[in-house]
């Protein structure tokens, strides 16, 4: 009896033993298959983030700001992006032209801005001008061509 008894224990120290590394060999796949899925998601982010920022760096990014010279009012065009902009073209609305007129014509298109540059164009403008003038400022990059942007001037 004490033979058989001894042979039950060892018999139940195995299950437990046994029952035991199941579980840890369960918990650890569970846990691992959790870690590889974060890792996939963690790796297409950083594979979108790259590609976001190697298109950006395709962009020029264009901008402009009024500003009175000598009582003249002027405009200055900025590229804040990364890419040089090329064949600038900066159009008013016909409809809210109002009195505008480009002073220096010639200048436009503007062949080539590169990053952080900038030019300045004068405005002819009559009295009772239109003060919130809308321009429209068309160009070409590495990442398209005709990209634009449609910006409201304050001349007041």
């Amino acid at each position: 009896m004490e033979s058989y008894m001894s042979l039950m224990l060892s018999v139940a120290g195995v299950v437990i033993s046994l029952t035991s590394v199941a579980f840890s060999v369960w918990v650890y796949n569970k846990y691992d298959k959790r870690i590889k899925e974060q890792e996939e998601k963690l790796n297409r982010f950083q594979l979108e983030e790259y590609k976001a920022k190697v298109e950006d760096s395709k962009k020029a990014i264009l901008r402009a700001d009024a500003f009175i010279l000598d009582g003249r009012w002027c405009i200055l065009v900025r590229n804040n992006g990364m890419s040089p902009a090329r064949n600038i073209r900066i159009l008013f609305d016909e409809d809210d032209k109002g009195g505008i007129e480009f002073a220096t014509p010639s200048l436009l298109p503007y062949p080539i801005l590169n990053m952080n540059d900038s030019f300045r164009l004068r405005l002819s403008t009559m009295i009772g001008h239109n003060i919130k003038p809308v321009i429209w400022m068309l160009w070409d990059d590495e990442s398209s061509n005709d990209r634009f942007v449609e910006q409201s001037l304050c001349l007041s």
